[in-house]
């Protein structure tokens, strides 16, 4: 039961991009790298080997010249008119990276094959949400005390309030569901300490009051509603503290007070470097990934308390959609520095007349609390994608623990039973599709 879908094609551009060919033209001639040591990469790319989108080319990203890597030459983050657009950039940028001794032959090709084999052209491409410049910071807000300053080449940088707490800068234009959010960090807090901070994902608007989201820590009333930020959405932490001592133990890459991991599983730098990090959200789960590196996994399930916070809402209240912030933290140490934030979506829309068509009309018709609507929704949507990856056993599995939640959750009764009607006629059909072997 395989779902496939075309994916929109943007306005259609040059097929090389012309930052590109000018950075590529600097950096190339006239001798290899070292020619264009008067130019800068406006944002390096720090991962050590060269990613297109999804796939990891295991080719060296080597300095290439003003600061720049091969990452920065390829640009596998635009809108392309097409895939092959996207190869032949590739081709043409490997085969000037070979005659500048940058990558040898063996590499050169690799690449190329990555970039053949890659999604590139065909699925999403990245979403600047801020490049530095006043416009685009004047799409996001701020909630809670403290701030962010932008500076003179476009980053912005925490800072606390007179009196101390924090709050939340967060991009107002939309929010998201399904995403690959990708930003770069730096800590730039003061002498020797280090910088405490975080990225917020899937949380509802900040402009005011929301029922099920309590402004509290521990239940008790903060009256800032960057808290909501904190008890209906997700922190991703930044935090290269030492173990032990007042530091706080989750570092950088948990998800705060749910999947907490050390100083060592977070692979920390030198403060004063730049960090890519990367957010990966599906369903409701949640991959972090630090310099080219997974650092951190979390499925995010019902009915799980906040460790240490037991009085403040539990996991349930984490929804499948929301908007993305950036943290103020609450004491004087507390300075990070970000900049080039960037969104590209990864939701697969189903097509019109499958099988979970029907269940999910039902299920958004049922007028249910958010925290149930987002519970249902994450055990369908993973019974779908199990469907569309033909794995007919897990979505019968994912869909049986929908019927039971739909059961235990719902308390409405019309509601439930339509729910129930429809999710056992679909789960009847899958049976049946998989008896005939015809999944």
């Amino acid at each position: 039961m395989r779902l496939t879908h075309a994916p929109a094609v943007a306005g259609r551009r040059a097929l090389v991009p012309a930052a590109a060919l000018a950075l590529a033209a600097a950096t190339l001639t006239g001798g290899g790298p070292a020619a264009a040591a008067d130019r800068t990469c406006a944002v390096a790319d720090s991962r050590p080997t060269v990613w297109l989108l999804d796939t990891d080319s295991g080719v060296p990203s080597r300095a290439a010249g003003g600061g720049c890597s091969v990452n920065d030459l390829i640009d596998d983050e635009q809108e392309w008119a097409d895939h092959g657009s996207f190869v032949h950039h590739v081709q043409t940028v490997a085969n000037d990276l070979l005659r500048a001794d940058v990558l040898d032959r063996d590499e050169r090709d690799e690449l190329v094959e990555a970039a053949a084999h890659s999604a590139v052209g065909t699925a999403a491409a990245y979403e600047t949400i801020y490049d530095g410049t006043p416009e685009s910071l004047a799409r996001w807000a701020y909630a809670g005390r403290g701030g962010f300053t932008r500076n003179a080449d476009g980053t912005v940088t925490s800072r606390v309030g007179a009196t101390g707490g924090f709050g939340t800068l967060w991009y107002t234009p939309k929010q998201f569901a399904d995403f690959s959010l990708r930003l770069q960090f730096r800590d730039d807090a003061p002498g020797t300490t280090r910088g405490n901070s975080g990225v917020q994902v899937r949380f509802p608007a900040l402009n005011g009051p929301v029922a099920g989201c309590p402004t509290t820590f521990n239940g008790s009333e903060q009256n800032n509603l960057s808290w909501i930020a904190v008890n209906c959405g997700h922190e991703i932490q930044i935090n290269d503290s030492p173990e032990g001592g007042s530091n706080d133990p989750r570092k950088t890459g948990s998800v705060y007070g749910f999947k907490d991991i050390g100083l060592a599983a977070a692979r920390p730098t030198g403060k004063g470097v730049w960090n890519d990090f990367e957010i990966r959200v599906v369903g409701q789960h949640y991959t972090v990934i630090r310099n080219g590196v997974v650092i951190n996994e979390y499925e995010n399930v019902p009915g799980v308390p906040l460790q240490g916070r037991p009085l403040d809402p539990l996991s349930d209240a984490r929804g499948l959609v929301g908007h993305i912030g950036l943290q103020a933290h609450g004491s004087a140490p507390d300075v990070v520095t970000f900049r080039n934030v960037r969104v590209r979506d990864l939701g697969v829309p189903a097509q019109e007349g499958t099988w979970f068509d029907d269940a999910t009309e039902a299920l958004t018709a049922g007028d249910l609390p958010a925290h149930v609507l987002a519970s249902l929704r994450e055990r369908l949507g993973r019974a779908q994608s199990a469907a569309e990856a033909g794995s007919e056993a897990r979505a019968i599995g994912f869909l049986g623990q929908y019927l039971a939640r739909a059961e235990n959750q719902v308390k409405d009764a019309e509601v439930r039973a339509a729910l129930l009607a429809q999710g056992r006629q679909l789960l009847q059909t899958l049976r049946e599709m998989d008896a005939a072997e015809g999944f």
